[in-house]
């Protein structure tokens, strides 16, 4: 998985309601070839083989008779300004087209550092399973008391908040933090950047989602 897969999968699995993430869904050849002689180009080829297609990313949201697919391009800006691939793209979206979806597009301007740095730091709290720092009957109350603290921001540095809320409840330097990553990682909470302001300024890029 390259470094741009990487971060349009962690992008993506956060998003509400992420089922599962499939990474190269190969396309039906027999449907690529027809979106192909419809647009006029030439279908992907090896030693004169017809080569299958594929999608980088397919994430399905919802289940059941819910679940929709969102098929996602990953590519770099300047290739995608390549004549060739620029046909090829035409490709794989009029398969999606027939199949009603349609194609996004996940480029290197898709995702800035700083939200990539937060969504990698904070992944390892999607779950708080097997945490003993918090004990899971104080992860409710600290969830509660980060949703206070969102609503109405201390100028303090978010480090002293989770200092303040370590001692209230008893903790080991750090539990109060793992919860706000998890909050961050399962996308109740979104920021940009990792909880290093003071907490009024980093409440201004906080978006309360749950």
């Amino acid at each position: 998985m390259s470094d741009l897969e990487w971060a349009a999968l962690l992008a993506y699995e956060r998003l509400p309601g992420v089922t599962e993430i499939r990474e190269q869904y190969y396309l039906d050849r027999v449907d690529t070839m027809y979106v192909a002689n419809r647009l006029g180009y030439r279908h992907p080829t090896a030693r004169g083989i017809v080569w299958p297609m594929s999608t980088d990313l397919v994430v399905t949201i919802g289940t059941g008779p819910y679940a929709r697919l969102q098929p996602v391009c990953v590519k770099y800006t300047a290739d995608m300004a390549k004549p060739r691939v620029r046909e090829k793209l035409a490709i794989e979206s009029g398969y999606w087209e027939e199949h009603g979806c349609q194609l996004a597009y996940f480029t290197e301007e898709s995702l800035d550092f700083d939200t990539l740095r937060t969504l990698e730091a904070t992944r390892p709290f999607y779950r708080l399973d097997g945490v003993v720092n918090p004990r899971p009957e104080q992860v409710p109350v600290l969830i509660e008391d980060w949703r206070q603290a969102l609503r109405s921001p201390p100028a303090t540095p978010v480090s002293s908040v989770c200092t303040e809320l370590d001692r209230a409840h008893g903790l080991v330097v750090g539990g109060a933090q793992a919860v706000l990553y998890h909050l961050i990682a399962t996308a109740k909470v979104f920021t940009a950047r990792t909880p290093a302001l003071t907490l009024r300024r980093l409440v201004a890029e906080f978006e309360w989602l749950g």
